[in-house]
């Protein structure tokens, strides 16, 4: 359970960091140019970026579960949905704002 706790803390930590810096990146890239609005920028990178995450964190599981670690394997299974369940909401989130 220790390990579970470790794992979803470290990888929601990393969605807010990145979620955060997306955002900062894409507001301050505003070109003032009619029409183009900074929330598809933001959706796009925000689109992106969480399907590496959670394309590396299933990875990460199935190599675990090859390698005999069946307990942290699941944890990072566990972790690879939340991951796509909470980034799917950050994602639109910060598109709309």
């Amino acid at each position: 359970m220790k390990a579970l706790n470790k794992v979803i803390g470290i990888n929601l930590g990393l969605l807010l960091a990145y979620s955060i810096v997306i955002r900062i990146i894409a507001k301050s890239g505003d070109t003032g140019v009619p029409y183009h609005h900074a929330s598809g920028d933001i959706l796009g990178m925000s689109f992106f970026i969480i399907l590496i995450h959670v394309i590396a964190l299933f990875l990460t599981s199935v190599v675990l579960y090859v390698a005999g670690k069946v307990q942290l394997a699941n944890s990072f299974l566990l972790t690879t949905f939340l991951t796509l369940m909470v980034g799917f909401g950050v994602c639109l989130g910060n598109s709309s704002i």
